[in-house]
């Protein structure tokens, strides 16, 4: 594309159509800046496409319709140059930042959206009450789920259900995460941090110790390969994280969950 702002623009155009997914309601301003967006994109390929055909022209014209081929391409080829040279990007780059402020002003409405539709699905499976049903999956001697009793199949059946409809969630909140400048887990050893607010997202640790443990576990699902004790819980993850370290799966808007953290951490 044109402008750097390309890969920016594609996040925020799968932030719009992740919100729309889930049925929570898009602000017409917002769809009004898609529009001028994709209007703006839709100028430049159009004269691309403009180009090659008179280019194509160029060289099918009858002897006696070249000329008029010619100017066309002349045309064509100015047309293109004013949006290589400048005009398309900084069009498109006007487009990219007022579509970016619009959604950065939706965004606290469609988060606090997403926590309520998030925790109504935790609360609807009751997935904190059987979580202490929910057997060791990092114990190879229990894959076989003939091994499992009764409450424990029952128990993992809620959370692989809840985690089906829980992701779609999850993605949404990361992508306004990373709109805002936020990075989400679980990600590597190598950043703490962000493993450390992720566990804070996701639930309330209480104290410092468990907030450790519930961001070493992040650590170890972002890291390649997965250890298998941590892969076995692939399906159900990251949401499981917290009720593996004694504390609720209750997800919370970023600045509760920076919040949250500041106090456990003491800072």
């Amino acid at each position: 594309m044109l402008t750097q702002n390309a890969t920016i623009n594609r996040r925020s155009l799968g932030i719009v159509k992740s919100i729309s997914k889930l049925g929570i309601d898009v602000p017409q301003q917002v769809r009004a800046e898609v529009q001028i967006y994709e209007d703006a994109e839709r100028a430049h390929d159009a004269a691309q496409s403009d180009y090659d055909a008179a280019a194509s022209g160029l060289r099918t014209a009858e002897a006696d319709e070249f000329d008029t081929a010619r100017d066309g391409f002349i045309q064509a080829a100015s047309d293109l140059l004013t949006f290589v040279q400048g005009a398309g990007t900084a069009l498109i780059d006007a487009a990219v930042h007022r579509l970016n402020a619009a959604i950065y002003d939706a965004s606290p409405a469609w988060e606090s959206a997403i926590v309520d539709q998030f925790n109504a699905v935790v609360a609807q499976h009751e997935l904190n009450e059987v979580a202490g049903n929910l057997p060791d999956l990092g114990d190879p001697r229990l894959i076989n789920v003939l091994s499992f009793t009764r409450a424990q199949g029952d128990a993992v059946d809620r959370w692989k259900t809840a985690s089906g409809q829980l992701r779609p969630l999850w993605e949404a909140y990361k992508r306004i995460a990373t709109h805002h400048g936020h990075e989400i887990g679980p990600v590597n050893s190598n950043n703490v941090a962000t493993n450390m607010f992720t566990a804070c997202i996701l639930g309330h640790p209480g104290t410092r110790r468990t907030l450790e443990a519930a961001a070493g576990r992040l650590s170890a699902m972002g890291s390649v390969p997965r250890p298998d004790s941590v892969q076995r819980y692939a399906e159900i993850s990251p949401f499981v994280v917290p009720v593996l370290h004694g504390y609720e799966l209750n997800l919370s808007a970023l600045a509760d969950a920076a919040a949250i953290r500041r106090r456990v951490q003491g800072l």
